[in-house]
């Protein structure tokens, strides 16, 4: 009996805001169109965020309704692509998931976004040496990454050049391909 109030609530508040809170999450997606890539930069971010979202997320939970996804719901999923995916791969494919509950939350479909704070998780990257705790990265000192920039200047200087400002800037590929001469002191 309590489920029946619940959905009698549920379609009652439907009909005062406007919105369906009985819609999937594939739904959603498809009825909000690129609403949740505003602000991304389309050329590089987006498709990345694109593609987590259609090729991860959607598979995981996109037959569950959006107000019924939790954030434990949202952790094992996450759980289980620990075990396959890298932190990167991960972390873009939260990140639109995030932005579309957004979408939902202004859409009054959902209260809170159960997502906002999964995208802090650590996704097994931090070792914990004692009392504190390392950061582990791909590229682990200076001496590797010169390794590896003059492997790419083998092919051709430009690559070398690329791979250090990248790395050394913090930059994404798309933000030094970006770069000009003038640009750097």
């Amino acid at each position: 009996m309590a489920e029946v109030e619940a959905f009698f609530t549920q379609m009652k508040t439907a009909t005062e805001t406007g919105s369906d809170t009985t819609i999937t999450l594939v739904e959603y997606v498809n009825s909000i169109g690129a609403r949740w890539k505003r602000g991304l930069d389309l050329t590089s971010t987006a498709e990345l965020y694109d593609a987590g979202l259609r090729s991860r997320v959607l598979p995981a939970l996109g037959h569950i309704k959006v107000a019924n996804i939790g954030a434990g719901m949202i952790d094992r999923t996450i759980d289980r692509w620990e075990t396959d995916l890298s932190a990167s791969t991960i972390k873009n494919s939260i990140a639109p998931f995030v932005r579309v509950l957004d979408e939902a939350t202004r859409d009054d479909i959902i209260a809170i976004n159960p997502a906002k704070h999964r995208a802090r998780r650590s996704f097994n990257k931090n070792i914990s040496r004692g009392t504190g705790t390392l950061r582990t990265h791909a590229i682990p000192d200076l001496a590797t990454l010169t390794k590896l920039a003059e492997a790419c200047a083998r092919i051709h200087q430009s690559y070398s050049d690329h791979v250090m400002l990248a790395a050394l800037l913090a930059a994404r590929g798309s933000e030094v391909s970006g770069l000009l001469v003038g640009d750097i002191d």
